[in-house]
């Protein structure tokens, strides 16, 4: 790849010189195997989720009706609960249909939040025992304000408060769709929790050489270059929001056989007419492993990888 304008300019950027200094420590990350899921497992524990919930909540009985999909199960119940299990990824889902994103909860502070979740866990058994690599990240809320007749704003409403955890596997953070355990909080009760639980075995399989931050963001730009049809893109033209170093986690729907280290950017671009921005994944490193993330078809020039769409970043 040739060298892109502004690409010194990036790298003087607090976050990707933050990430220059973790690859500079590190230089070498070790790959881990995940232990592929039995979808037998998956789902006799997720009706036991189910049970175990329905039984508490429910004002009827709380058995539940199973409906199979194509890539999942789901288990739900009359009085709007429901519980979803995706084996591929071992993923497990509660949502208590009439509470998300409705409702209002008086928590404003992460210990509240964190208590009740911890008791939620503990009563319905949803994480490993022993499990140490999970770290409460942020605290984010959900809010709502309306206008009435004569064009007076009301209040703002706090809905849900929302925890989001993250987890750390040999001092690198999970990234990606499925790296985050999120849990969903209204009055003082969790109304919806999700759950991505990749197991990662304890002896690495491989160790692999870190490659310099520099090289990542020339693969973005020469990304972006291809997909917009100009040549002359620049580092300049991109408002980054946030970068990642971590272990990718594929989304719920997606089976996984190894966790190893990628980049992750978040960006705009400053001209742009819209405010949606872009994330861009890139292999950390130069090994011949799983093909985990998102790609585009033969690549002509380096490693490119899909930009998708960045609906969400984090608080």
């Amino acid at each position: 790849m040739g060298r892109f304008r502004g690409v010194d300019e990036l790298l003087n950027n607090p976050k990707i010189a933050s990430l220059a200094k973790i690859v500079e420590r590190r230089e070498a990350v070790d790959v881990f195997r995940v232990a592929l899921p039995e979808k037998e497992v998956v789902l006799r524990q997720a009706r036991q989720w189910a049970e175990s919930i329905f039984s508490e909540r429910a004002s009827r009985d709380p058995r539940a009706e199973i409906v199979d999909r194509k890539s999942r199960t789901v288990y739900k119940h009359p009085d709007g609960f429901r519980v979803r299990a995706y084996p591929g990824s071992n993923t497990i889902e509660f949502r208590d249909t009439n509470r998300v994103y409705a409702g209002h909860t008086g928590i404003r502070e992460s210990d509240g939040v964190r208590g009740i979740v911890d008791s939620f866990v503990a009563r319905h058994k949803l994480i490993p025992d022993g499990e140490t690599d999970l770290q409460f990240d942020s605290l984010r809320f959900v809010k709502s304000r309306g206008m009435s007749a004569d064009r007076e704003m009301s209040g703002i409403v706090v809905h849900n408060a929302i925890a989001v955890y993250s987890r750390w596997t040999d001092g690198l953070p999970w990234i990606g769709r499925g790296s985050r355990v999120v849990a969903m909080i209204s009055g003082e009760e969790v109304v919806d929790y999700q759950r991505p639980w990749r197991e990662v075995l304890p002896e690495p399989v491989s160790k692999v050489r870190l490659r310099p931050v520099a090289h990542a963001l020339e693969g973005m730009l020469n990304d972006l270059s291809t997909r917009s049809g100009q040549q002359d893109v620049s580092g300049e033209d991109i408002e980054l929001v946030q970068a990642d170093l971590g272990f990718y986690a594929a989304g719920k729907h997606k089976t996984q056989r190894l966790i190893q280290p990628v980049y992750l950017f978040a960006y705009r671009l400053r001209e742009a007419f819209s405010t949606n921005g872009f994330v861009f994944g890139f292999y950390a490193h130069e090994e011949n492993l799983e093909h985990i993330l998102p790609s585009i078809a033969a690549p002509r020039a380096g490693r490119r990888q899909r930009i998708m769409r960045f609906e969400q970043q984090r608080s």
